[in-house]
């Protein structure tokens, strides 16, 4: 499969995030799907199932581990990465995250969109 066959989840509810990674997919000829809720967030995978998915974990609607630990127990999606991205930058949180199945775990103010755009490559 090339890159351009393959296609990343985005949960994020913050309009300029959205918009940026939309972009920066785009140009990567990585197909994005952006929801911005949990809810429609587990209705997407099931529908589209995505290869890679990038987490936000603070969003309206049932938070991100919520999302976590039910994508995880859903036949078929337990080996989808999913790369937690979010402003909640505590250990307890990260451990939590990781625990419920996440891949990766990375903090917004932390890390730059070429840093989330090679993370997300690295599981296409």
């Amino acid at each position: 499969m090339t890159a351009q066959e393959k296609s990343v989840l985005i949960l994020e509810d913050d309009v300029f995030l959205v918009k940026a990674y939309k972009s920066r997919f785009d140009k990567e000829n990585i197909r994005s799907v952006i929801v911005k809720n949990g809810k429609l967030g587990l209705a997407e995978a099931k529908q589209n199932k995505p290869d890679v998915i990038l987490l936000d974990l603070v969003m309206p609607d049932g938070n991100g581990f919520e999302f976590l630990e039910e994508l995880k127990t859903l036949p078929g999606f337990e080996n989808i990465a999913v790369i937690v991205l979010t402003n909640l930058g505590g250990e307890i949180d990260r451990k939590h995250a990781l625990k419920l199945g996440a891949s990766e775990y990375m903090v917004k103010a932390d890390s730059s969109m070429d840093e989330v755009i090679e993370m997300v490559k690295k599981y296409l």
